[in-house]
């Protein structure tokens, strides 16, 4: 394509024509093999999958130890409300009056025991000897002699457990000692209170002064004074265990349960974590392997491009082949990479056309020629630039809209631009015949561009609105070779002279090529003969000193369609 801006699609309807640049722009995007897709979706999926069930271990297990907390909590308050009877018993007893043991005292302890749903009996003691009870009166007592205390939990309280006392055999008791007094407590075990058959309760009597700790019911844990504290929540050889104690936290509730505890009733969720993770974790590996093939991709590489302006003309001289003078240029896209890479046109120009991206370049050309050359086409009004189309643009609003405004409205001639459509796709351009027509009524002219490598044939060109033909380079290289190709030049410039189409050559490299163009009548010529492509600023020098520091271009010197 010798660096030229080449992109060919179909031309359609404006709606059609957008439709199909959105599916090639996604077909653009989505050039990804399907096995590496399947494989990193996968990878995601067992990937994602864990780590949601990670993530709703977390949640799952907090919201679990919430409930043990606040079911131990409630637990407490049961012990809580019978600690609280016990001492408020113990402050009526310290407020009897009267000889022990007698009538009226024996009223006075039946009287507080009628009044406790809790307390069984109450007996006094002497020395360490039961003397009476509110219920054996003086004769005897229920409570018989007692061993060593289980629990001492203060100077004046002490604590008897599992004791079977007379009255009620096959039973056992807690027995409180305060001061000379003895309490049967009716007995109670939070541990049957319990319906969830993973969790473990265990309750303590602590004496806080010496540590000691004392298992009262439940499983013994073998926790210290210093784990055992109002609202604490630890784990402890794999067991996570919520403590509640009553307020002066003489009495405290350990509830624990393991690992399979926290998870009991929550499979299903954990499931649903599970495969909610595997999707997530899928989608992110697609999202990420669309994102990463933008980045490193040219798709994805030309879009930042055209975004960081990146993208650059160079203009290749044409010049009138009978005397050499610059009549005109062609502008071609360039790109140089940040990294200082060039990337040929050959190689980001068919990506562009597969990316849905060929118009965005379209545009830019037409206002960097604008920007560039504004000035010199202004100044030299019979100098011509040509720019390279594709047939998707004439149905692009933008492409309109960029002519509008860069060209007409800034000043430019229409006749000073010559809009540029390969050969290999111009029968597809007769369904836009109309579109070039209007282009040409404003003054832009149309040429068909690489001629030779597609129809290789003038008769469908009488019916379009052009003004000329770029022989392609292929016909050039055949001078004096003998080549069949090269006897086909004669017919194709007798025939475009009948039809009314000038001819430009491109591609002429030597002198001898030039000559034996300009002998078949060619009026313009492009190639490396003439000059290389070029930025703006070599291109106006060189134009400038050409045809003489200001001085206007010659009308009678000028190539295409330029009626002498």
């Amino acid at each position: 394509m010798n660096g030229k801006l080449k992109i060919f699609a179909v031309a359609k309807p404006a709606v059609g024509t957008m439709v199909s640049t959105r599916v090639r722009r996604m077909r653009g995007t989505l050039v990804i093999s399907r096995g590496a897709l399947l494989r990193v979706m996968v990878l995601c999926a067992l990937a994602g999958g864990p780590l949601a069930i990670c993530g709703g271990l977390f949640f799952i297990s907090q919201e679990r130890e919430a409930r043990i907390a606040t079911e131990v909590r409630d637990l407490v308050e049961a012990p809580a409300g019978r600690q609280a009877q016990i001492l408020a018993f113990f402050t009526d007893l310290d407020r009897l009056t009267g000889p022990p043991c007698q009538d009226a005292d024996l009223r006075q302890l039946r009287a507080l025991l009628m009044s406790s749903d809790i307390v069984r009996d109450v007996a006094r003691r002497e020395h360490g000897r039961l003397v009476c009870s509110a219920l054996y009166g003086g004769t005897q007592a229920s409570v018989p002699a007692l061993a060593t205390p289980g629990y001492v939990l203060s100077s004046e309280q002490t604590v008897w457990r599992n004791v079977t006392l007379p009255f009620a055999p096959g039973r056992t008791y807690l027995i409180i000692g305060h001061r000379d007094f003895i309490l049967v407590i009716r007995p109670y075990h939070a541990v049957q209170s319990l319906h969830d058959d993973t969790l473990t309760l265990s309750r303590f009597f602590i004496n806080r002064s010496t540590g000691l700790v004392s298992n009262y019911d439940g499983q013994p844990v073998g926790l210290t004074a210093a784990l055992l504290h109002n609202g604490a929540e630890f784990w402890r050889r794999g067991r996570l265990f919520s403590i509640a104690c009553v307020p002066d936290e003489a009495i405290c509730l350990a509830m624990s349960t393991n690992w399979v505890g926290l998870l009991h009733g929550n499979v299903q969720p954990l499931l649903m974590f599970a495969l909610v993770g595997a999707v997530t974790g899928s989608a992110t590996g697609v999202l990420f392997m669309l994102w990463r093939h933008e980045r490193i991709s040219l798709y994805g590489r030309l879009r930042r491009a055209l975004r960081d302006e990146e993208l650059t003309l160079a203009y290749q001289p044409i010049v009138a082949a009978a005397s050499g003078q610059i009549v005109g240029a062609e502008a071609l896209m360039r790109w140089q990479g940040k990294g200082g890479a060039q990337i040929g046109p050959d190689q980001f120009i068919p990506e562009a056309e597969k990316g849905g991206l060929i118009g965005d370049l379209t545009c830019l050309a037409i206002s960097l020629v604008s920007r560039e050359l504004g000035a010199m086409l202004r100044e030299n009004r019979f100098f011509v630039v040509s720019i390279n189309i594709v047939a998707d643009d004439l149905a692009d609003p933008r492409f309109h809209a960029a002519l509008a405004q860069h060209i007409q409205g800034a000043g430019i001639a229409p006749d000073q631009i010559a809009l540029e459509l390969t050969e290999r796709r111009a029968a597809q351009v007769e369904a836009a015949d109309m579109v070039l027509a209007e282009l040409r009524a404003l003054g832009y002219k149309i040429y068909i561009d690489d001629f030779g490598t597609g129809y290789s044939s003038l008769t469908y060109l009488s019916d379009l609105s052009i003004d000329a033909i770029k022989l392609d380079k292929s016909f050039t290289m055949t001078v004096d070779t003998g080549a069949a190709r090269a006897r086909l030049v004669g017919p194709i410039m007798d025939m475009a002279r009948d039809i009314g189409v000038r001819v430009i050559v491109e591609g002429v490299e030597t002198e001898a090529q030039a000559a034996y163009f300009r002998a078949y009548g060619a009026m313009s010529m492009q190639g490396w003969r003439f000059g290389r492509p070029e930025p703006a600023a070599a291109l106006i020098e060189r134009v400038a000193r050409g045809n003489g520091a200001g001085v206007p271009m010659r009308k009678d010197v000028v190539f295409i369609g330029q009626q002498s």
